[in-house]
């Protein structure tokens, strides 16, 4: 059995010059770029992802990720106020249900808390 590549966020990010923009300017996001992805979501069904409503606060971001150290990074794409990233920290995911399955555990990549 073939297992697929994983990619990082910094693959993910559909803008490289995003990815770029975040580094340069030391913006906390970068810290995760590195940080393997164990799901991706699209808030509006684009992108050949699942589609999954965005937890977070922003409501432009139309595809999202949740990463293997549990945090959730949303991309968010404003006509009014440009590209960015929102992050949402692995307590507060948790809180709100996600739960990154370890190795082994059966099932899909998350498990709702509920």
């Amino acid at each position: 059995m073939e297992s697929k590549k994983r990619e990082t966020l910094r693959n993910a990010i559909p803008a490289s010059n995003l990815v770029s923009y975040f580094e340069t300017n030391e913006l906390p996001a970068s810290r995760h770029f590195d940080t393997l992805v164990a799901v991706t979501y699209s808030s509006n069904g684009e992108y050949g992802y699942p589609s999954k409503r965005w937890p977070g606060q922003r409501k432009s971001v139309t595809i999202w990720w949740i990463l293997e150290s549990g945090y959730l990074i949303g991309f968010n794409e404003s006509y009014s106020h440009g590209f960015g990233i929102e992050v949402v920290s692995a307590s507060k995911a948790a809180k709100l249900g996600y739960h990154v399955l370890q190795e082994g555990d059966r099932g899909s990549a998350l498990r709702p808390a509920h």
